[in-house]
């Protein structure tokens, strides 16, 4: 993936400072620190810490819903496992009337 930064149009004192946004920043492994290779040694780039909560909470959910098929598949192997009729026709008719009704 390559970043252009455009600078069309910008005047002033600023603009002469703008030549380096010109260059194309190739971004490939980010822990390898992207100033060396931009340019200039007061050239950083942060990336925040979204993604990391973002894998985080994915993997945590993944971890639920791991540990919930097994305890549904004990239940059932069990014979334990009780389905909630009114609960799946309620869950049906509300997804029906989210998504715009039902085909026919």
């Amino acid at each position: 993936m390559s970043i252009r930064i455009q600078n069309d149009g910008l005047t002033g004192a600023m603009a002469p400072e703008t030549s380096r946004t010109q260059d194309v920043v190739q971004i490939g492994n980010l822990s390898t620190g992207l100033s060396s290779r931009i340019g200039s040694a007061s050239d950083n780039v942060e990336i925040s810490s979204l993604s990391g909560n973002i894998a985080d909470a994915s993997s945590a959910l993944a971890t639920a819903q791991a540990s919930r098929l097994r305890q549904l598949t004990q239940l059932y192997q069990s014979g334990r496992y009780q389905v909630d009729t009114s609960a799946v026709s309620r869950a049906l008719v509300a997804n029906a009337l989210q998504s715009g009704g039902i085909e026919g």
